[in-house]
């Protein structure tokens, strides 16, 4: 069969498509609903509209041609397949068949991954379907971009000819789950590779747009005003940040004014999520917010952590643990319950904590194990007052030392990643628990990152960094062991998160990823140790230099997107009593050049630095983290770099 045919649904042929239906109609066969130079990073090729005819198998147009080579009838979305690949030269031949045909005709030069041990997607890919039902003729589509948004979790954005012009999917433990509602019911067969295709070199960012609000833009984010009330919004420059240079100032007349930003995702239950922002009140008076997450679309569900703030900065979080079908978008939402003053806010992060039931909410352990190791390990989710966020937490006892709790994540690693899981604890009595914060990587062998501390009644943040250095692994076990016995312990807001970055912890004594860079004149020095007492993990970067400016940095291949938002943080402190004056920098880089960056000061205690990033330009395909030192002759010691968000 000639590469052609793909009815997309049932539609009588000839019907006329209208502009309501969401597929790509025009009055004039063959008009250019998409350039080429406008999708495939400039590379594609002309999509065009198939007149009355968008929609069906019927062609409006006649057969098209690549340098002589037949690529279809047009315009068909088979057609675009044949074109794009015909003109990048990726085949030599005509790639005969319809839509559902596609896998099975593909050329011997192409490879192949069936529906459900799809490892990667790629820019340039073919994703072929079926027709409902399984049948004939089926439909086709091409890769445009995939965007990673949590472990092993990806967003993919489709272009297609003879059909809706732009479909999503996300790509999950190598299944691809359409969420256009148009394509959805069309099963997916599977993938075909162009040549050279590799999986996505970005690590996920942000959820959010402008979520530092630099470049004094409040783009992506809408104000409400609550009932006779008004929002007023500004943002603008500002010094003293926890991170960057910039912040939203916000204000109302009315109790629950609130400013938002709603990012389109199709949720499913046990999938958990944080939204977390700095905030201060801007006078002398404390600030009542609630910083609220909510899933909405069918029906609306949210998690929610309500604060006093002063003239301090506060980071607030909120998480949400999704339990309702049909939910198609998150809702990141601050409320400013205390009319006629002003709140600050900078620093927002949109995160996927890549667990089931992440802050036990819904008095749910759904997703989490219990080991006991020749004891009793009991643990159950229940409500609790006085959170660092939401309301629920995980109550824990053990009856011999090691009892633990766990949850594996399936997602293949590779060496020189790097991960890090973090939860808070505290002890429900006056007494002390020491307990371990694992990360494990596990398959054909196992390896992990822990940190090892006691906690007490105060609630405190524990993170376990660890860097990948074996083949085989395909599951991450995050696991919290209790040492002491018969006390009862809570935990709340758990999060496994991609570091972004290779070699994040610098375990294994080395600073393999990490590149120094010497100041004009200047020597830089550096050394991976293995030093205990640190914030997270056991293992830091000892660095030095003999000339201000002197820096080391890490390159991280990513296409940028104008709108989305990155944080380079990392734990840093002064080996010695004198301060130590430091720049960590996060950059843009390709065909121009940006920047985020937070200068500050470091003391002998640790302090966690991060540069919040917002692209606003295009053809930036990398970004640069990197820490500048600004104090020579002094010993700065680094540890738990990653690129995300707010922590």
């Amino acid at each position: 069969m000639l590469a052609g045919g793909s009815v997309l649904g049932a539609r009588p042929a000839g019907a006329t498509v209208s502009a309501g239906d969401g597929l790509v109609a025009s009055s004039a066969c063959g008009s250019v609903v998409l350039s080429g130079s406008a999708w495939l990073g400039g590379d594609g090729v002309d999509v065009f509209s198939n007149g009355d005819d968008a929609g069906t198998g019927n062609s409006c147009g006649g057969i098209s041609y690549v340098n002589g080579i037949v690529s279809g009838l047009e315009w068909q979305c088979v057609e675009l397949v044949d074109r794009l690949y015909l003109t990048r030269g990726w085949i030599a031949k005509t790639w005969f068949g319809n839509g559902a045909d596609m896998y099975a005709t593909a050329p011997s030069n192409l490879a192949k991954q069936p529906q459900g041990s799809i490892s990667f997607l790629s820019p340039g890919d073919v994703i072929s379907y079926q027709s409902p039902g399984g049948v004939e003729p089926g439909h086709a589509g091409i890769v445009n971009t995939v965007t990673p948004i949590s472990l092993g979790r990806y967003l993919v954005q489709l272009i297609q000819q003879n059909g809706f012009l732009s479909t999503s999917g996300i790509l999950s433990d190598g299944t691809l789950t359409m969420t256009t509602p148009w394509v959805s019911g069309f099963p997916v067969i599977g993938v075909i590779h162009h040549p050279g295709a590799t999986a996505p070199a970005g690590r996920p960012a942000n959820l959010l747009a402008n979520a530092s609000f630099e470049n004094d833009v409040t783009t992506g984010w809408t104000t409400l005003n609550s009932p006779g009330g008004t929002v007023q919004e500004l943002a603008r420059k500002a010094s003293g940040l926890p991170e960057g240079d910039n912040l939203l100032e916000l204000s109302t007349s009315r109790v629950n004014g609130s400013v938002y930003q709603d990012v389109p995702v199709s949720l499913q239950p046990e999938e958990s999520y944080t939204f977390s922002v700095w905030a201060r009140a801007n006078a002398a008076a404390r600030e009542s917010i609630c910083v609220v997450l909510w899933g909405l679309g069918s029906g609306a569900q949210h998690g929610q952590t309500c604060a006093s703030v002063g003239s301090t900065w506060r980071l607030v979080s909120a998480p949400y643990d999704v339990s309702a079908n049909g939910l198609t978008k998150l809702r990141a939402q601050v409320y400013l319950l205390t009319p006629g003053l002003r709140l600050d806010l900078i620093g927002a992060s949109l995160l996927d904590d890549a667990l089931a039931n992440a802050s036990f909410e819904n008095d749910a352990t759904s997703g989490w194990n219990f080991l006991a190791h020749g004891g009793t390990v009991q643990g159950a989710a229940e409500k609790a007052s006085g959170l660092p966020e939401g309301g629920n937490v995980l109550a824990l006892s053990t009856t011999r030392p090691n009892g633990s709790v766990y949850q594996d994540v399936p997602v293949n690693l590779a060496p020189g990643e790097s991960y890090t899981f973090t939860i808070w604890a505290r002890v429900n009595a006056s007494k002390t628990e020491n307990l371990c914060v694992d990360l494990w990587g596990i398959g054909s062998s196992a390896q992990h990152g822990q940190t090892c501390t006691s906690v007490g009644s105060a609630w405190k943040l524990v993170s376990a960094p660890y860097d990948v250095s074996e083949t085989g692994l395909t599951k991450l076990r995050a696991q919290v062991y209790l040492l002491t016995t018969g006390l009862h312990v809570e935990l709340t807001g758990a999060s496994v998160t991609d570091d972004g970055l290779e070699n994040a912890g610098y375990e294994n004594d080395v600073a393999t990823g990490w590149a120094l860079l010497d100041a004009p004149g200047g020597t830089m020095q550096e050394l991976a140790v293995q030093t205990p007492g640190l914030p997270e993990g056991d293992n830091l970067l000892e660095l030095s230099t003999t000339r201000a400016g002197g820096s080391v940095y890490q390159d991280v291949p990513v296409n940028l997107e104008t709108g989305q938002s990155y944080t380079f943080s990392i734990w840093a402190r002064a080996n010695a009593s004198t301060a130590e004056s430091i720049c960590v920098v996060l950059w843009g880089l390709g065909s121009g050049i940006q920047k985020g960056q937070t200068c500050t000061k470091v003391r002998s205690a640790w302090t966690l630095v991060s540069a919040p990033y917002d692209v606003s330009a295009n053809g930036l395909t990398r970004l640069r983290a990197q820490v500048y030192l600004v104090t020579p002759g002094l010993r700065l010691d680094l540890v738990g770099a990653s690129l995300g968000g707010a922590r």
